[in-house]
């Protein structure tokens, strides 16, 4: 009868480990993917922000665009024509 109480007792030390053993690696996963999520909405927060201020300055470029080439060509063939 003792011989079986100390392998109910050395199975339930082993589940015991075990168990332990997963809490552990399972807390130490958490905090990885904890920081990786962190890192990755401050990226996407990063990317939100320049796509934002690209925008504004797309919205703001709107119909300038054609102006500004024919200005630049005309000037670069004002410099030509001088030299």
């Amino acid at each position: 009868m003792s011989n079986e109480v100390g392998v109910e007792l050395a199975a339930l030390g082993i589940v015991a480990t075990s168990v332990t053993a997963l809490v552990w690696i399972v807390k130490f996963l958490m905090k990885d993917i904890k920081d990786s999520i962190d890192k990755n909405t401050k990226s996407h927060e990063r990317v939100a922000d320049v796509t934002q201020e690209i925008l504004a300055f797309l919205r703001n470029l709107n119909g300038k665009l054609a102006d500004i080439t024919a200005q630049r060509i005309t000037t670069q063939d004002k410099k030509r024509h001088r030299r």
